[in-house]
């Protein structure tokens, strides 16, 4: 009798293993593909900065002048380059994180994993976009269309306080989870 409950014990546990392995397995590919989503959207943020980068060079040049409006595209480019550096930054983080998410070894952690993945992933998107609203701001002025700075300007700060942001909550979220 005692063999038998042996027996059954066993082949409940393979059973119930064989059947939980593969909902972790689907659990965590499937976090696994939120987290590259993530990250594609972001790379696709800091290509797109990138290509801005490329044109502001060229914008640069045509620069000519209004040695105060001068002054102030170097102050914004000064400010790019350090949002570029973050949303590099991120980006790998982002990357690095991501791989990790479909070999964790439970699903609580792959969740982990892949929350981080999206905040990196978001503070990589964020800077980028501050990247590429202050390219606008030496677009225009190398076109002469000081009108629009103003409104550029404005943006610039929008997209800046936001990019704080998404960095002060990337920061929230990783002592949550170092707290876990």
């Amino acid at each position: 009798m005692k063999r038998n409950i042996y027996v059954t014990a066993l082949l409940m546990a393979g059973l119930v293993s064989a059947t939980v392995y593969p909902v972790r397995a689907a659990g965590t590919q499937a976090l696994a593909a939120e987290a590259n989503n993530a990250v594609a959207i972001a790379q696709t943020a800091v290509d797109d900065a990138r290509d801005s980068i490329q044109g502001g060079k060229d914008m640069v040049t045509k620069l000519k002048g209004n040695p105060a409006l001068i002054n102030e595209v170097k102050k914004v480019l000064v400010d790019a380059s350090k949002s570029w550096a973050e949303a590099l930054k991120a980006l790998e983080s982002a990357k690095a994180t991501a791989a990790k998410v479909a070999g964790a070894p439970d699903l609580n952690k792959a969740k982990n994993l892949k929350m981080m993945t999206q905040v990196d992933a978001s503070v990589a998107e964020a800077n980028a976009k501050v990247v590429r609203t202050g390219l606008y701001f030496v677009e225009a002025a190398a076109a002469n269309r000081t009108q629009s700075l103003p409104v550029i300007r404005d943006a610039m700060q929008d997209a800046d306080a936001a990019a704080a942001q998404v960095k002060f909550n990337r920061e929230q979220v990783r002592n949550i989870l170092a707290g876990k």
